[in-house]
């Protein structure tokens, strides 16, 4: 696929399209391990963990049965979560 600085003249939605479909090759470049460890550094955006989650759920890790990037936005997981020393 070619880099989004190849389509200087396209509309915004294509440019955004591109962007997205760029995004998506390189989560799935990665293994499973290296998307774990990716979300959890908060390098993956929210549209990149939604694909993750819907093609390959088994592989996003869970906490109180919640997919784990939705989980930590919770004010459950937020009030248990050690504070910072």
């Amino acid at each position: 696929m070619a880099n989004l600085s190849d389509y200087r003249t396209a509309d915004p939605y294509e440019a955004a399209a591109i962007r997205c479909a760029e995004a998506s090759e390189r989560l799935w470049a990665l293994a499973a391990e290296e998307r774990v460890a990716a979300m959890r550094r908060g390098e993956l955006s929210l549209n990149q963990l939604c694909e993750w989650a819907r093609r390959c759920p088994h592989e996003v890790p869970r906490l109180n049965g919640e997919y784990e990037f939705i989980a930590t936005t919770t004010p459950e997981v937020a009030e248990i979560a050690p504070s910072a020393s």
